[in-house]
């Protein structure tokens, strides 16, 4: 899970985090964090690769490749 801290963690948690920095750790230990409001959870937006396109081939030169 990617979360963000809205404390500093490193007295009470015993991390050595800062405050805005987004960090991806285990979901176990990112709910305990959660619940203490030490965090929020950071939601990646999906970007989808535009396909490339292919080049169109050219019957005749193909035949003549061979």
């Amino acid at each position: 899970m990617k979360v963000k801290f809205l404390i500093n963690p490193s007295g009470k948690f015993n991390l050595s985090y800062n405050i805005g920095e987004i960090v991806e750790m285990e979901s176990k230990q990112a709910e305990l964090l959660l619940e203490a409001e030490a965090v929020e959870l950071v939601i990646e937006e999906v970007v989808e690769k535009p396909k490339a396109k292919k080049k169109p081939v050219n019957p005749e030169t193909a035949l003549d490749a061979e």
